[in-house]
């Protein structure tokens, strides 16, 4: 899942009435074995485009896509997308780059 959802150094979890555009927010992506929290990033928990160079998001509205993994940031970063966005527009958003 979208570790911005579920940020471990908040003193509560982020809510759904609190997240910015939930349509746009991915809230599952495809992300390597060990790890239930996921991001797009260079570490070892960077989501994975597993399918044909392309990976399946789960966004909060329930919506599926697939997309181009390279577009979504696998193994490289958060692209700053405005239709595919990890950051909720919360204070979780403070930590999201520290990951």
């Amino acid at each position: 899942m979208n570790m911005n959802l579920c940020p471990w150094n908040l003193p509560a979890p982020t809510t759904f009435s609190q997240i910015v555009k939930p349509v746009c927010v991915v809230a599952m992506a495809d992300a390597p074995g060990p790890y239930s929290a996921t991001y797009p990033s260079v570490q070892p928990y960077s989501i994975v485009a597993r399918h044909a160079a392309h990976i399946n998001l789960l966004f909060l509205s329930g919506q599926v896509q697939g997309s181009p993994g390279a577009l979504v940031g696998c193994g490289t970063g958060d692209p700053g997308l405005s239709n595919v966005r990890w950051l909720t527009g919360t204070e979780s958003d403070l930590n999201a780059f520290s990951y």
